[in-house]
């Protein structure tokens, strides 16, 4: 019987659910019904049969019991008539859940994608498929604010991928994410702040008593009677404390380095340059020789710095001599607008700038490390 079932090709199949058996063929009068006639006929009885014990094998037993009498067309339609009520209920239930699906806080995104592509499968077996782009959009706004510089630039750029392949990039940009318990301090400093902990304070303190100064202690056996220290007399004030000291700025005998003409002269110098840098409201930069193309990842530098328009979106032009730069020379670099940069790596990767300063006159673009910790990157 299985083989004969397997023997029965899908085309007939539909046929026999699509359409009730036909009557059987009937002699007109004075005529007799043809071999061939009866022969179809009895030929779709028997496929009709076999169809029917196949679609038996799969219902439960109550279900078999109560249709067990009807052929596969009559059977496929009393099944509709059962079952109708039921899909309309799951595919609104599907689509509820579906659209209000979101990825929970430590929650892995391969899960979660995992979970949306089985309300997608579901929606396809209950008639209602839905699209790939209509998929993809519905996958990015259900993830957590963790993914929000993988949206961001995922809608920028249209990448236009499949819901397989978006699992698969949402799986290497987890990989670089930061671990959310695995250095408290640490995230603490990248996101500016540092925090002391004042339950360490103690503990601090009595290591610093192993060292030198008034944290140090001493300790007797319990069998020695306690005897304190005798005082030591201070030894006489000089009358010129200095006038035998040697000088480590200028090496010269009769002062210290703190009064040092030479010393001062040089914390002066510091302090007016300084305030210069200060209150002209402008950036310290260091400039060497490289190709114009190339930018330095700079960790001092306060500021995204550009040298081309190209890439520069939003940007807002400056009056001239409105802002400037300082540069390691000594000269200033006049800065002629400010916008958003999108800088794509070899890669592929795109990275946006916000604040980017466009000044023509400096010979490589500056990345700013300080500003990408404050948008929320994170260095790897």
């Amino acid at each position: 019987m299985v083989q004969t079932l397997l023997g029965i090709s899908t085309e007939d199949k539909e046929n026999y659910l699509e359409h009730p058996i036909p009557a059987a063929p009937v002699a007109q009068p004075g005529q007799q019904v043809p071999p061939e006639a009866i022969a179809a006929h009895a030929a779709w009885v028997k496929g009709q049969k076999e169809v029917d014990v196949l679609m038996l094998l799969t219902m439960d037993l109550d279900i078999q019991r109560n249709l067990a009498h009807l052929g596969a067309y009559d059977m496929l339609q009393e099944l509709k008539a059962m079952f109708s009520k039921q899909a309309e209920q799951e595919l609104l239930q599907t689509v509820r859940e579906f659209h209000t699906c979101k990825q929970e806080e430590g929650q892995s995104v391969s899960s979660h994608v995992l979970k949306m592509k089985g309300y997608i499968d579901n929606l396809e077996r209950l008639g209602q498929p839905v699209g790939q782009n209509l998929a993809v959009s519905l996958i990015l706004v259900s993830l957590n604010k963790d993914f929000a510089s993988f949206v961001q630039n995922f809608n920028m750029h249209g990448m236009g991928k499949t819901v397989n392949e978006l699992h698969a990039m949402l799986k290497l940009h987890e990989e670089t994410l930061p671990k959310k318990d695995a250095n408290p301090a640490l995230h603490a400093i990248r996101a500016g702040r540092v925090q002391k902990n004042q339950k360490n304070k103690p503990h601090k303190a009595a290591k610093r008593g192993h060292g030198k100064g008034k944290g140090k202690m001493g300790y007797a056996p319990n069998n020695a009677p306690f005897a304190p220290k005798p005082k030591t007399p201070p030894p006489p004030k000089k009358d010129n404390p200095a006038k035998d000291a040697i000088c480590h700025q200028c090496g010269e005998v009769g002062h210290w380095r703190r009064n040092c003409p030479v010393y001062l002269a040089e914390l002066m110098k510091k302090k007016k340059l300084s305030q210069e840098a200060s209150t002209s409201g402008i950036f310290t930069i260091e400039l060497y020789s490289f190709p114009s193309k190339s930018w330095i990842y700079d960790t001092g530098c306060g500021t995204h710095i550009c040298i081309t328009t190209q890439g520069l979106r939003g940007s807002k032009k400056l009056k001239p001599g409105a802002l400037s730069l300082y540069v390691g020379d000594g000269h200033r670099a006049a800065v002629e607008a400010i916008g958003t940069y999108h800088l794509e790596l070899p890669s592929g990767l795109v990275i946006v700038l916000n604040n980017c300063h466009y000044a023509p006159s400096i010979t490589r673009g500056v990345i700013s490390v300080s500003r990408l910790f404050d948008d929320g990157f994170i260095l790897v």
